[in-house]
């Protein structure tokens, strides 16, 4: 019995000893595993700064608006080389257009443009010309479209002087006037036939197609705004395969706003 006795307390000593070791053992061993967590924590916040970074300039890139907006406010001279005793003297209309400039940072730019304008026309010598309201048979609704090459110098920290040259397409719709009925008086026998004639001709021989040139003088007045003077000239084309000359060519004077 004595044996036995002996015998678990040895056991329980030893089962005692053997714990004390383990306690003893496992605070160096988490000690040793600090220094791991530590670079994997560094590694992760580094990751993360590097991820953010990324972010940042990715929205910054989003952010930035690859072209410059332009709106142009400039009245407009019809040129009329026709009898001014039938049609009008060359009238002046005040056209609304609108405009994106591509590749603004360069110093060739893309710059297409939409201007918008109406008047009055008639047709006498077996041609369209512009018209006196009091004697007007159609109205005509122009959709200018120009698609000019634009060469940028810059004179300044503020100063920008551009020239352009490019094609134009002038997309004119002839409807009957308000308040003129299609079946009064007209040369080719009513008003209506000569709507039909005057809406066939904007489009025959090439009546529509122009070239334009320009040029500009901006001053820049804010990190987003460019204004200044402006001057267009529109040879037309058709007019002149025709041998009428400048007869319906376009020059137009006014301020040009980029932003």
């Amino acid at each position: 019995m004595k044996k036995i006795i002996s015998l678990l307390a040895l056991l329980s000593i030893f089962s005692i000893s053997v714990f004390a070791q383990e306690t003893e053992a496992s605070p160096l061993e988490t000690t040793e595993e600090q220094p791991s967590e530590k670079s994997e924590k560094s590694e992760k916040s580094d990751f993360s700064d590097e991820e953010k970074s990324i972010n940042e300039k990715i929205k910054a890139k989003r952010s930035e608006v690859p072209v410059d907006f332009i709106i142009s406010m400039a009245p407009a001279l019809i040129i009329n080389t026709g009898n001014h005793e039938n049609s009008a003297v060359s009238p002046i209309v005040y056209p609304f257009s609108f405009g994106v400039k591509f590749f603004k940072n360069n110093t060739i730019n893309f710059e297409p443009r939409l201007s918008f304008y109406a008047g009055y026309y008639l047709w006498v010598d077996d041609a369209a010309y512009p018209a006196e309201i009091e004697n007007r048979t159609a109205t005509v609704f122009s959709f200018l479209l120009d698609l000019p090459v634009i060469y940028k110098k810059q004179l300044s920290k503020r100063q920008f002087l551009e020239f352009g040259f490019g094609p134009s397409a002038n997309f004119r719709i002839a409807i009957l006037s308000n308040g003129v009925s299609s079946s009064d008086a007209g040369t080719t026998g009513s008003a209506g036939s000569d709507t039909d004639e005057i809406r066939s001709y904007m489009w025959d021989n090439f009546n529509w197609l122009f070239v334009n040139t320009s040029v500009s003088y901006t001053i820049k007045l804010s990190e987003k705004l460019r204004l200044g003077p402006e001057c267009r000239f529109y040879i037309p084309c058709g007019q002149l395969f025709s041998g009428n000359g400048f007869n319906s060519g376009i020059v137009t004077l006014g301020l040009k706003a980029v932003f």
